[in-house]
This record gives structure tokens, C-alpha cells and sequence, in this order.
């Protein structure tokens, strides 16, 4: 009798790991379905940033969330900036423009910036 506890306790502990691996699986899946489906959205916020960038600026930097791009760019034009802010500001889906960081390097005569994008 003893033996058949011992061996049902054993089954029950197994089944429970089971239990557990497969609800980790299934967590798995979920949060893949999620990115999955996020992006499209996210791949249309960083085309809508890419193509507000004059050819004469450069990209350094992008970082994309679902909601938020943000970007570090040099231009040697200060006018470059503002050109990217207009043509982020005639976008619809562009809820909120944040401008972090303009700095002007006077010896390589460059612009650095450093643009954040939130979507509705």
C-alpha cells in the first residue's frame, strides 16, 4: 500500500510539471500572438518616421515601440530639424512630437537632435 502512495504521489508530481510546462508553452504563444499582431503598427509608426527625413540628414539612431518612435539624427542645417517636425506635424496619426536634444558641434559644423514621435 505503502508502494502505490510512493508511486501516485511520483505520477502526481509529474503530471503537475506537465501542467506547469504546458501553461508556460501556452504563455509563450500568447505573448508571440500579441507581438505578432503589434507589428504591422510598429512597421508603419518607423515608415512614417523614415519618410519624414530629408536626404541631407543623417540617422544615427531608432528605437520603435508600438506607440512611440524616437530618433537621433545629424543635419549640417538647423532647418533640416524643422523640416522633420512639419512633416511629422501633418501626419494624422502623430499624437505628440518631443524634441530632447538639439546640439550644435561648431568644429564639425553639424547639428545633433534627438527626436521622440508618440502615435495615437
Amino acid at each position: 500500500m505503502q508502494e502505490q502512495v510512493g508511486v501516485l504521489e511520483k505520477n502526481l508530481q509529474d503530471k503537475t510539471s506537465d501542467i506547469k510546462k504546458i501553461e508556460n508553452t501556452i504563455e509563450s504563444i500568447n505573448t508571440y500572438k500579441q507581438l505578432r499582431a503589434k507589428r504591422p503598427i510598429l512597421s508603419e509608426n518607423i515608415n512614417t518616421v523614415l519618410s519624414s527625413i530629408p536626404n541631407s540628414t543623417v540617422l544615427k539612431h531608432v528605437k520603435a515601440q508600438t506607440d512611440s518612435v524616437s530618433i537621433s539624427v545629424d543635419s549640417g542645417s538647423p532647418l533640416d530639424v524643422a523640416l522633420i517636425i512639419s512633416k511629422f506635424l501633418e501626419n494624422k496619426d502623430v499624437q505628440q512630437i518631443i524634441l530632447n536634444k538639439v546640439e550644435f558641434d561648431v568644429a564639425k559644423n553639424l547639428y545633433s537632435s534627438d527626436i521622440s514621435v508618440e502615435f495615437k
